[in-house]
């Protein structure tokens, strides 16, 4: 039977008293203890072995869930770099498009300026054609 606070206070100096005595974690252990036999040690070792298995299992989870953890951060970083690295790309692609519209549009008006002289030019050969040269005379005191 496991003593009271006040069975252990007064019988704190036999040997006897500090093996009796149990912490609350350990209670369920000793409960169950008491209900086998005393001189069955297998369950004992079978108990603390499930016990230690149990922490190392738990503790091993924790581990995995922070590398796992850390494993997600890293591919949410790469992620955001990959997404950067692409509107780069495409803002590159956009540049180098508006350049190639631009060199067009530039080349367009060129040409554009080139015909409208042309035009100028043949407008002024064809009223020279239709026209007959005005002798200076007729401005002129006769």
């Amino acid at each position: 039977m496991v003593p009271t606070r006040m069975e252990r206070a007064t019988t704190s100096s036999s040997s006897e008293s500090d093996e009796n005595v149990v912490g609350r974690s350990e209670l369920p252990m000793v409960i169950h203890m008491q209900q086998e036999t005393k001189g069955n040690l297998p369950i004992l070792v079978r108990l603390r072995q499930e016990c230690e298995r149990s922490n190392h299992d738990e503790s091993e989870l924790w581990v995995m869930n922070k590398k796992l953890k850390e494993e997600i951060n890293k591919l949410k970083q790469r992620e955001q770099k990959m997404l950067q690295e692409e509107k780069g790309e495409e803002r590159y692609k956009l540049e180098a498009q508006v350049t190639e519209a631009t060199d067009e549009g530039l080349f367009k008006a060129k040409l554009l300026d080139e015909a409208s002289e042309e035009l100028r030019l043949a407008k002024l050969d064809a009223v020279d054609v239709l026209l007959p040269p005005q002798s200076t005379k007729k401005w002129g005191p006769e």
